[in-house]
């Protein structure tokens, strides 16, 4: 594990500089690709969706499998598969090779590329410093993420509208680049052996109720997560916003989420006795979601509404390092499958992206209320019931 921490400091400096870049390129491929799809009609949009969130599940849970054996290799392929996924995209958008197939496949392989390193990443940072900072040191990567959502949200869509397609090339260097980085980082994992004993330990773990809520949960704010992919189109087509305008809201959204994660982080460490924090989650997610109502149903009456997606930015994302602390102090063996199984039960809510995209055919604003509004207050009706079981046990 190297000297006085050193490898510490050295896996921290490379996770922080490939996250930071790799959130640039995610925070303008997150809403550029739903405007890109939706172009090239709803059936290419409902299918590359449908497609990509279980093949997203099932890397998820290779990634926490792989996660209890090693955390270097999960994140090395993941970004290998994140290189892939933009050579898809150029040669459909700038090459025009066989664009109808290497579109839906770029969007595939860039959801299989996230769900990856989920489990890795988290225990990488996790296991790096003492339980008491815990809390601070994971809020840290929201800030990371939000600040290169700032960066890259303005910087990629302005350069879209210099370059063009064009831009897509630079995408795939600077991706590969993050993929030689991560060659870099020290392991530092004592593997647990793959056997039929490791999958058997398993069993106890599916069956607790504690869990069994979290997954719950997961399956509700996957709903939300997965309806999320029609926000931009909802503030294009309700909103009547621009390419120009919704990178500077999505630049903004990142700024609020730099602000509100740090408080989270502090909250957590403040909140431990008897996972108290849960409890401020769950009022987080409640709060969230009635904001989110607000949102959907004004924003067609005055675009000047679309700023309220603001308030649920700032809220609902305590809940995601409140529920992966508890788990990884409350299920300590399987940590790795426990953050895997919750994130991949999630991605399964894409089975679902059919249906979505019926209810948005008829109408936007209900499909949001519906699977982004009202998942997300049930999500928070259940995380305030399992905290009170909790705080009695």
């Amino acid at each position: 594990m190297g000297d006085g921490g050193t490898w510490i400091v050295r896996n921290v400096t490379i996770m922080e500089i490939a996250g930071f870049t790799k959130g640039m390129l995610h925070s303008f491929l997150d809403w550029f690709l739903p405007i890109l799809l939706i172009q090239r009609g709803v059936t290419t949009f409902a299918l590359s969706y449908t497609l990509s969130m279980p093949l997203s599940s099932a890397s998820a849970l290779m990634g926490g499998y792989f996660a209890d054996k090693s955390r270097k290799w999960p994140l090395v392929s993941a970004d290998a598969i994140f290189v892939l996924s933009l050579s898809m995209l150029s040669a459909s958008v700038y090459y025009q090779l066989l664009d109808a197939v290497a579109l839906p496949l770029s969007v595939c392989l860039y959801n299989v590329s996230e769900a990856w390193p989920t489990s890795p990443s988290f225990l990488t940072r996790v296991e790096s410093v003492p339980k008491s900072f815990q809390g601070k040191f994971l809020s840290l990567g929201i800030p990371t993420s939000a600040g290169s959502g700032i960066v890259g949200s303005l910087l990629f869509g302005y350069m879209y509208l210099s370059l063009g397609n064009e831009l897509f090339k630079y995408l795939v260097l600077i991706a590969l680049a993050i993929v030689i980085l991560r060659l870099f980082i020290v392991e530092t994992v004592s593997p647990l052996e793959t056997s039929r004993n490791y999958f058997s330990g398993l069993k106890p773990l599916l069956f607790e109720r504690t869990y069994r809520s979290v997954l719950v949960l997961s399956l509700l704010l996957g709903l939300a997560t997965v309806s999320a992919a029609f926000l931009s189109p909802f503030l294009c087509e309700a909103g009547k916003l621009d390419v120009t305008s919704i990178a500077f809201l999505f630049s903004i959204l990142n700024a609020v989420r730099l602000v509100s994660a740090l408080f989270h982080g502090y909250v957590i460490d403040k909140t431990r006795e008897k996972y108290a924090f849960m409890k401020v989650a769950s009022a987080a997610l409640l709060a969230g979601g009635f904001s989110l109502a607000l949102f959907i149903i004004l924003t067609p009456w005055n675009s000047i509404f679309a700023w309220l997606i603001l308030v649920p930015q700032a809220l609902i994302p305590f809940y995601r390092p409140a529920i992966n602390i508890f788990i990884a102090v409350h299920y300590v063996q399987y940590r790795g499958m426990a953050i895997a199984g919750m994130h991949a039960l999630s991605d399964l809510t894409a089975l679902l992206f059919p249906l979505m995209t019926l209810a948005w055919i008829s109408s936007p604003l209900l499909c949001l209320l519906i699977f982004n509004s009202l998942a997300t207050l049930l999500g928070g009706l259940i995380l305030y019931s399992t905290s009170r079981r909790l705080t009695y046990e």
